[in-house]
């Protein structure tokens, strides 16, 4: 398995090169609840899972871009933590 920091990176270029940002959160919901421990084979736990959305945060803050598509990652990825959470759709 990937790095924490590495599916934070990953999931972040999935949103900024995303023709649907919408469909791309939900896909990386879909991920994110299927992601396992690849010593154990269990699911990761909530805590990772926030961890993976902080870490979307700080790198989304250390790149340079346009403040229109900032406040789209900030609501994709506030969105993403809503519904990992068990919130609605």
């Amino acid at each position: 398995m990937p790095t924490l920091q590495e599916l934070a990176q990953r999931y972040l270029e999935k949103l900024r090169t995303a023709n649907n940002i919408t469909i791309a959160a939900e896909e990386i919901i879909e991920e994110m609840e299927k992601l396992t421990y690849s010593n154990s084979n269990t699911p990761i736990s909530s805590e990772d899972k926030k961890l993976i959305l902080n870490s979307m945060l700080t790198i989304k803050d250390k790149v340079v871009i346009k403040e229109a598509d900032n406040k789209n990652y900030l609501q994709m990825i506030n969105y993403i933590r809503q519904r990992l959470e068990g919130g609605k759709k």
